[in-house]
């Protein structure tokens, strides 16, 4: 009797995922070959350690809670019994949650004239902006 082991072939690679901060991002890869065991890290990364809040279980890749820092590409790379072979890399972009950086403040002015408030913020757009005067939606105008 002669049995043959299979090398390792990658049949479906892992597909790019963008999300905001704080939720889950999953990569998938498929193999088939005898004995495959699989180990995911940031593409280029010579630790694991890297990809800190990763777990790789079989053919998935979950990053539990993303953050900006875990921006970057990923793969994958499967052993098997005979043979060794690495996913594409593909990115896992991450969209920043909106932060207000700078608050408006006070402002006085001569009845009749304009008054100008200001914010400033951070994170993915787009973006859009709703005024309130006393808990009330402002429109265009301001008035």
């Amino acid at each position: 009797m002669l049995a043959v082991d299979d090398n390792v072939v990658i049949t479906a690679q892992p597909v790019a995922f963008t999300a905001c901060e704080g939720l889950p991002a999953t990569f998938s890869v498929t193999a088939t070959g005898t004995g495959l065991t699989y180990r995911g890290a940031r593409t280029g990364s010579t630790s694991l350690t890297e990809v800190i809040s990763a777990e790789l279980q079989r053919r998935h890749l979950t990053v539990a809670t993303i953050a900006t820092s875990d921006e970057g590409l990923y793969d994958v790379v499967i052993t098997g019994t005979c043979s060794t072979a690495t996913s594409n890399g593909v990115l896992l972009g991450v969209n920043d949650n909106m932060t207000i950086t700078g608050q408006p403040v006070n402002v006085t002015q001569c009845e009749g004239t304009s008054a100008v408030f200001t914010v400033a913020h951070s994170g993915t757009g787009p973006v859009t902006y709703q005024w309130h005067k006393g808990g009330v939606n402002l429109s265009d105008g301001g008035r």
